[in-house]
């Protein structure tokens, strides 16, 4: 008799433990809405004062601490990953190539004393200095030699005027495009990295019972894990997010078109090259543009985005048209997609949402198509079977993905979620405009396809925005 007893207070011990776990657990996970939380405290507490009012089975009070001990355990795994999840990275980088040509008998820094080396208008005061600095550890001295931009850069080095041309490499892509064979006729003998630590310039707003927007910029990064570097914006979205009406306006920017940059004095360029500067010039930019503020900012870059439909699994993805990617976007692999759902994995997601020459439209439907996709992602990432993979998102979102968002933001937001069974409302829209071919701050005085803003579908949107941004109890 006397072990059994000793028996039933150990079972009894065991589940005042995990009782009082449970209640920890409450208090530190901040996913669940605020009066679930509280409801669950209050039973807890219940349950914890019943033990010693009534008497209770031995196999009830087991089976009870095991329900709880897995409750508990779910609750600070669920914060503990959330709180992983959010990746807010603090620093920019930087990259800079230093290129020669192909034949050149220079091969690194140490190589470079006495030469000529040439560098852009375009590229930052700070930036030129730090460079010098690097270059003068290993090489001693130098000459300088003075560019209008990257394309006259790159002309001096090609008539030998200059030994080393000094390229931002987020704007590599954006030569190889004016100058296909840049990359077969030169080398790269050094990089160079510059960290800058950035500035929180977001608008923290309570994001259960106040709208919000949110600008995903998806740069033209394809190194595993570099979201830090600065790179072209190619991918732009404006998420207007209404929780109270539970509407959501999605607006995607071509990345053509030709604006004022948020940063350089307001020098006239294409979206896209707003990256080059950091993502606080493209949120600038956007700002101005639309003549609005973006609380928050997401950036990913492709190789991401790749990774995390990996992860997911094949998505459902809505098209518009039917059509076949072009050699524009792959030369050697093309994927056919047909009118209404089509399942994609990663890579024709990734194909169906680059391609736009294969439509009128073209960087317009190339939008629309992007805000198709990540409506397939949203849907799939709420799928239940989708927690299962939870660590392998962590892994690849931790890495790729860069937000300004707090984690207290992201929380509200959850718990609104949670808390409201109303489905949310998403229109979808794209800014249109009008083609021409134009000098950019980036490139110089060399003509390139730009998309003036059609001030009559801007003003529409400008208008939609307002009234989204309304506050509706």
């Amino acid at each position: 008799m006397g072990n059994q007893k000793k028996h039933i207070s150990f079972v009894k011990i065991s589940y005042v433990t995990v009782t009082i776990l449970l209640i920890a657990a409450l208090f530190y996970n901040q996913i669940l809405p605020p009066t679930i939380n509280l409801i669950i405290k209050i039973a807890a507490v219940l349950l914890l004062i019943g033990l010693f009012l009534i008497k209770v089975k031995k196999f009830i009070l087991i089976t009870l601490s095991v329900l709880l001990a897995l409750a508990s355990g779910t609750l600070f795994y669920s914060q503990y990953a959330f709180d992983r999840l959010i990746n807010q990275e603090n620093k920019e980088i930087d990259v800079v190539t230093l290129v020669v040509l192909k034949d050149s008998p220079l091969a690194s820094l140490s190589d470079l004393k006495d030469v000529k080396i040439g560098f852009a208008d375009q590229m930052a005061a700070p930036l030129v200095t730090y460079i010098t600095k690097k270059i003068n550890e290993k090489a001693s001295s130098f000459v300088s030699i003075h560019a209008d931009d990257d394309l006259s850069n790159l002309d001096k080095l090609m008539n030998k005027s200059i030994d080393v041309m000094v390229l931002d490499n987020s704007l590599r892509d954006t030569l190889i495009e004016a100058v296909p064979d840049f990359e077969t006729k030169t080398k790269v003998i050094a990089t160079i990295q510059k960290v800058t630590i950035k500035d929180d310039t977001s608008i923290p707003v309570d994001t259960s019972n106040h709208p919000f927007i949110v600008l995903i910029s998806g740069v033209d990064t394809r190194q595993a894990g570099a979201v830090a570097d600065k790179a072209r914006s190619d991918v732009n979205i404006l998420m207007v997010i209404n929780p109270l009406t539970r509407q959501v306006l999605t607006i995607s920017i071509p990345r053509d078109t030709y604006t004022p940059l948020g940063c350089r004095g307001g020098a006239m360029d294409k979206l896209t090259h707003s990256g080059v500067y950091g993502i606080d010039c493209t949120v600038k930019t956007i700002e101005n543009l639309f003549s609005i503020k973006i609380n928050y900012y997401v950036k990913v870059n492709f190789t991401a985005f790749v990774n995390i439909v990996n992860v997911l699994g094949k998505i459902n993805v809505y098209s518009k048209y039917a059509f076949t990617t072009t050699k524009y976007v792959s030369y050697s692999k093309h994927y056919t997609f047909k009118v209404g759902m089509n399942l994609m994995n990663a890579e024709q997601a990734l194909f169906f949402s680059r391609e736009r020459h294969a439509f009128t439209g073209s960087d317009v439907q190339r939008g629309l198509n992007q805000q198709e996709v990540i409506k397939g992602m949203i849907n799939k990432v709420t799928e239940p079977a989708t927690l299962l993979k939870i660590e392998s998102l962590i892994s690849v979102a931790s890495k790729s993905v860069d937000t300004n968002f707090s984690v207290e933001a992201v929380m509200k937001l959850v718990q609104n979620q949670l808390s409201s069974s109303t489905a949310w409302t998403i229109s979808p829209s794209a800014l249109t405009g009008k083609a021409d071919y134009q000098p950019t701050y980036s490139m110089g005085s060399r003509l390139l396809y730009v998309s003036w803003p059609d001030q009559t579908i801007l003003k529409e949107l400008q208008g939609r925005i307002k009234v989204m941004m309304t506050v509706i109890h």
